[in-house]
C-alpha cells in the first residue's frame, strides 16, 4: 500500500500545484519586444496568463502581430527600432511590478519552469536578485540536447530595481547591479529558426552586428583567427559539448556554428582594414 499511497500524493500534490499556478497571479512583468511576430506570438502568450503582467514593446509590425496581442491582456508599446540593447532598456523601464520576465516572442514558458519562478519568487531573500533559466531550441522537428545550444543558461528574471543592461549591438544581457543569480529548474522553449536558410540569414546578421560591436570597441583580430575559432566552435561544439549524441543534425549545427564563426572573424579582420585604408586617405 505504501507505494500507492505515495503515488497518490505526488499526483495529489502535483494537482494542488497547477491548481494554484491557475489561480494566483506572480507579481511579475513579462516583457517582449515584437517585430512580425504572428507565426509565434500565440502560442507563446498563451502561457502567460500566470503573470501579472504582460508588456509589448511593438518596433513598426505590418502583419497580424498586434491584432494576436490584443487578444490577450498586454500593454503594448510601439517604439521605433534602434538597436537591440536600447530597445529591451525602454522595454523593461515600462515594467510595473517587483520582478521582471525577459522573453522573446518565440520563447514558451512551460507550466514546469511557472511552478520553478513561484518557488524563486516565494523564497527569495533580499540578496537574490535574479535567476538564470535554462532554454532549449527546437529545430527541425526535434529538440536539441546536446552541443553549443544545450545547455543555454540565460539571466532571464530579475528584480526591477536591481538591473541594468550595458549597450551593445547583439547578444545583449542583464548586469545585476545587486545580489546575486541563482539558477532554477524548468526549461524555457526555444522555437528559434524555421529552417536552414532562416538559421544561415540571422546568422550571418548576428555575425555583422558582432563583428561592427568589436570593431567599435577597437579591437581586431589576427589573420589566423577566423580558421583557429572555426575549428575550436566544431570541437568544442560535436565533441566537448557532445554534440554527436545528437546524431545528424548535431553534426550540421556543429558545421553551421564553425561557419558562422569563421564568417563574423574574417568581417572583424575586414572592418580593421577597411578602417586603416579609410584613415590614411584622411588628410
Amino acid at each position: 500500500m505504501l507505494p500507492f499511497a505515495s503515488a497518490l500524493f505526488m499526483y495529489s500534490h502535483s494537482m494542488l500545484t497547477d491548481l494554484a499556478l491557475t489561480t494566483t497571479s506572480l507579481p511579475v512583468s513579462a516583457c517582449i519586444l515584437v517585430k512580425n511576430e504572428s507565426s509565434n506570438l500565440d502560442r507563446c502568450l498563451r502561457h502567460l496568463g500566470n503573470f501579472a503582467e504582460i508588456i509589448i514593446q511593438d518596433t513598426g509590425s505590418t502583419d497580424d502581430s498586434l491584432a494576436i496581442c490584443a487578444k490577450y491582456s498586454t500593454t503594448v508599446y510601439q517604439e521605433p527600432w534602434v538597436d537591440f540593447s536600447y530597445n529591451r532598456n525602454q522595454l523593461f523601464k515600462k515594467a510595473t511590478q517587483p520582478w521582471i520576465l525577459w522573453l522573446d516572442a518565440d520563447e514558451v514558458v512551460t507550466d514546469q519552469l511557472v511552478g520553478h519562478i513561484a518557488d524563486f519568487i516565494g523564497k527569495s531573500s533580499p540578496s537574490d536578485s535574479g535567476a538564470q533559466i535554462n532554454r532549449m531550441v527546437h529545430f527541425e522537428g526535434r529538440w536539441v540536447r546536446h552541443g553549443h545550444w544545450f545547455p543555454n543558461w540565460n539571466g532571464r528574471l530579475f528584480r526591477a530595481d536591481h538591473w541594468r543592461m550595458p549597450a551593445r549591438r547583439v547578444h545583449e544581457s542583464i548586469d545585476l547591479t545587486e545580489g546575486r543569480w541563482h539558477k532554477i529548474g524548468g526549461i524555457l522553449e526555444h522555437y528559434s529558426f524555421k529552417n536552414w536558410k532562416d538559421f544561415a540569414d540571422r546568422s550571418e546578421k548576428y555575425a555583422r552586428l558582432w563583428a561592427e560591436q568589436r570593431a567599435l570597441e577597437g579591437k581586431s583580430a589576427r589573420l589566423s583567427d577566423p580558421c583557429l575559432h572555426a575549428a575550436w566552435a566544431f570541437f568544442q561544439g560535436f565533441i566537448l559539448k557532445k554534440g554527436f549524441l545528437d546524431g545528424l543534425l548535431g553534426l550540421k549545427l556543429a558545421l553551421q556554428i564553425a561557419k558562422d564563426t569563421y564568417f563574423k572573424y574574417f568581417l572583424l579582420i575586414k572592418l580593421f582594414y577597411d578602417r586603416a585604408q579609410t584613415d590614411d586617405h584622411t588628410p
